[in-house]
């Protein structure tokens, strides 16, 4: 993660100085830190925050423990899939790994998913929701039902992959142990490899935002850009800047030393435990970070979300290293990893701005922090897999699925060990392709659109986040969606618009407090499921019922063929 922060250096200009790169996500933490450490409301007759900060703590602690261990079934509450549970059809339609229609949840971590509702601008969670719209409720569907590419033969959405029979991919049926290499031989007397519709779209959506979030950053972005290199006058210096111009800034060489060091060991490292990755191959990876960085960090600080180079690594992997899914892992984690860890210490940064922290200090801090944290993290997952035998198995019985390693394990198998010249041979993945042209167009047509009919409201639409919502899909549930913008509908319109002076004293306090105490209670029930090897913990219907419908086995609405399926090539 270091070494995602020697590139953040040159971003500061760009992404922390300017008064107009906000960083929303970051007023919820100034806004609690102030809480914490400021005076009480002096001469306010109301409630103070802190006091406020303290009741919905308790309360979401409390109340965290009904959805999340007395009555599971509030998590997803899919009243209408338990009164079918064996209506395919209503099951996708209503069911939360379907469509998600008139289905509804209860509990702050799901309705939370993406990051708080409350701290987002109104018109990035719009935008968020109208990708959601369109794909989930409009796109998949029609594909789905009229078995394009055979879809209706698999679950509508989830992270698996799966065989000409319906069952889950065997991926040790194509590879060559213990070196992990292809095997076309085995490839082709086994399976070509199926994916959920939600997959295919998520990957469309992946492939749309490469190309939308580089037009967005020329099109919305392009005086910031040139103000900060000085080829145009730069927008003047807010309080904050002014006031941070009195502490000394972070030398150049301490960004440099943070990400040749990191870089230097990790050449070592894959050299030690024979990667057979070229050293060239690594610096690609990086290059690809660097490249995205800017464009990037600029949809991060104005929306709060976070567009990484998954997909891209994902092709490009693929490419120059085909067949060696260990060597591609590797390379994708460089790829994607220093993006992330770039922006989140830049974002860092910009609390340092906001509080008036100095930079030296938040410098060492973030090293410090995330050398801990990193053993930390280690030591926690050595001791799971240890101890949690089923651990990572769909059904497992602590509850630790482990849905983000085995989507990371599903791309190193398609990209890596299969290899996008195979993939690309099959319609369903040359479908994903138009993703590129989708995003570069849509992004031009739309300012198009509004210099030719002057509408400055378009300005507001934001394709890199509509086509970044779509490649959500096979983590999420389709209620992580509805009810994420049905409080933010509360809070970040309807309360702000008529209850401006609440919203500005305790919106964020909220949304702290929620996240808080929800994360508390967590833990506990957590550390309460290892212990009784069972998930749920208290059996009963309030708690099976939403794990006996169609929707929960994610079942499709046909039956694979007695002989299997063959998937088409052109």
């Amino acid at each position: 993660r270091t070494l995602g922060f020697g590139l953040a250096g040159p971003l500061l200009k760009f992404l922390v100085e300017p008064a107009s790169m906000l960083w929303p996500q970051l007023l919820a933490s100034t806004t609690i830190l102030n809480t914490l450490h400021a005076e009480e409301d002096a001469g306010e007759k109301s409630m103070s925050r802190m006091r406020w900060f303290i009741i919905i703590v308790i309360s979401a602690f409390l109340y965290n423990f009904i959805p999340g261990l007395f009555i599971k079934s509030l998590s997803f509450f899919c009243w209408l899939c338990w009164i079918k549970p064996k209506d395919r059809i209503l099951n996708i339609v209503t069911g939360i790994n379907g469509m998600g229609l008139l289905s509804f949840s209860f509990d702050w971590s799901e309705i939370a998913f993406f990051g708080s509702p409350m701290v987002a601008p109104w018109w990035s969670e719009c935008n968020f929701f109208v990708g959601f719209v369109i794909f989930a409720w409009l796109v998949m569907p029609l594909l789905y039902f009229t078995n394009t590419w055979d879809s209706a033969y698999f679950p509508f959405s989830g992270h698996n992959a799966y065989d000409k029979h319906g069952k889950i991919y065997q991926e040790k049926l194509v590879l060559d142990e213990p070196s992990y290499t292809f095997n076309l031989d085995k490839f082709k007397g086994y399976s070509p490899i199926f994916l959920s519709m939600g997959f295919i779209v998520s990957y469309f959506g992946g492939f749309a935002s490469i190309t939308s979030v580089l037009c967005n950053m020329f099109i919305n972005h392009y005086d910031n850009v040139l103000g900060a290199l000085g080829l145009k006058s730069h927008e003047k210096p807010d309080i904050h800047a002014k006031l941070m111009r009195r502490y000394q800034s972070v030398p150049s060489w301490w960004f440099f030393a943070t990400f040749f060091i990191p870089f230097l060991l990790i050449l070592v490292s894959a050299d030690y435990f024979h990667f057979t990755v070229k050293d060239v191959y690594l610096i690609i990876a990086i290059l690809l970070s660097v490249l995205y960085a800017l464009p990037s960090g600029y949809v991060f600080a104005m929306t709060g979300q976070m567009i990484g180079t998954n997909i891209l690594a994902d092709v490009v992997g693929g490419y120059i290293l085909p067949g060696l899914p260990q060597g591609f892992l590797l390379f994708k984690s460089l790829a994607v990893q220093t993006l992330v860890s770039c922006l989140e210490f830049t974002g860092n940064l910009k609390l340092g701005h906001y509080m008036k922290i100095p930079p030296k200090t938040m410098f060492l801090l973030q090293i410090v922090c995330t050398i801990i944290t990193g053993c930390a993290e280690l030591a926690l997952k050595e001791v799971l897999i240890t101890n949690v035998p089923d651990a990572c198995h769909d059904h497992s019985s602590s509850g630790l699925t482990c849905w983000s390693p085995k989507v990371y394990f599903l791309t190193s198998l398609l990209w890596s060990a299969i290899g996008p010249d195979h993939l690309f041979a099959f319609k369903p993945f040359r479908f994903i392709l138009w993703g590129l042209l989708a995003g570069a167009l849509c992004p031009l047509l739309t300012l198009l659109i509004r210099w030719r009919l002057k509408k400055p409201g378009l300005s507001y639409v934001c394709w890199p986040i509509i086509f970044f919502s779509v490649g959500l899909f096979p983590v999420t549930h389709s209620v992580n969606f509805t009810m994420w913008f049905l409080v933010a509908f509360v809070f970040q319109y309807y309360i702000r618009k008529y209850y401006f002076s609440w919203w500005s004293k305790f919106n964020f306090v909220t949304a702290n407090a929620l996240d808080f105490g929800t994360v508390v209670s967590a833990l506990i029930i957590f550390a309460i499921q290892l212990s009784s090897h069972s998930d749920p913990v208290l059996n009963w219907s309030g708690n099976t019922i939403i794990k006996t419908t169609s929707d929960a086995y994610q079942l499709p609405i046909r039956e694979v063929p007695s002989g299997g399926l063959k998937m088409d090539e052109t």
